[in-house]
């Protein structure tokens, strides 16, 4: 696949998930309440929401905006690092019967390999764009 391709399809990926992003963050405004299952007891919920609300804003900001592009892509990498822990805590809370997120093991699991995929995306689309920016 030829750097143009690669690179339309980079911000392809950077709208679908500037916008996802932004939802989320609107929506742990709105409806804060849902991610509470999210949140491990060591974590003060205030200070994940607001850390959720604040970075999946900017990032999806950064992700929208072409000339931000770059950076957009290596901070949701970064954030989708930031949220694995989760995650992979939910998969044994599922096995453990300890009030997971998710009730289901297969999906538990399904979804961690999804965010594994998605880590390894982004650090793609990170790629592409330094190698388009050296290009110009």
């Amino acid at each position: 696949m030829n750097l143009k391709t690669q690179n339309l399809l980079t911000n392809i990926f950077s709208i679908v998930f500037g916008i996802i992003l932004l939802a989320a963050a609107y929506n742990h405004i709105v409806n804060a309440e849902i991610y509470l299952a999210m949140i491990p007891p060591f974590i003060p919920v205030a200070f994940a929401d607001f850390f959720a609300v604040i970075s999946e804003a900017l990032v999806g900001i950064l992700l929208l905006v072409p000339k931000t592009r770059k950076y957009g892509v290596l901070g949701f990498s970064i954030l989708m690092i930031v949220f694995l822990p989760l995650h992979i805590w939910d998969v044994f809370r599922v096995k453990n019967h300890e009030n997971p997120l998710v009730k289901n093991f297969n999906v538990a699991v399904i979804r961690l390999l999804i965010q594994f995929v998605v880590i390894a995306l982004g650090f793609w689309m990170y790629g592409v764009k330094r190698k388009v920016l050296r290009k110009t």
